[in-house]
């Protein structure tokens, strides 16, 4: 499984320092242009778009809990 975030609003600066701020740890790209949320048709941040290896996908729009998010890992895990 992979977990990329995707950057979409502000500069790269910004993201970076969110990043950094936060401790992420996986991938994270900047999508300045809109391109991938435009691909998946997510309309502003926070959202979140589960790709499964079928090729599903699923999206969420809003804030979500660890324990939220988690849970959503662990199924799409199984």
């Amino acid at each position: 499984m992979k977990i990329v975030g995707v950057a979409w609003s502000g500069d790269t600066s910004s993201y970076e320092g969110f990043v950094a701020k936060h401790s992420i740890s996986f991938i994270n790209i900047d999508d300045t242009p809109g391109n991938v949320y435009a691909e998946y048709e997510i309309p502003y941040q926070p959202a979140w778009v589960f790709i499964e290896t079928d090729g599903t996908v699923a999206r969420r729009l809003g804030a979500m809990s660890q324990t939220e998010l988690d849970s959503i890992i662990a199924e799409l895990g199984e």
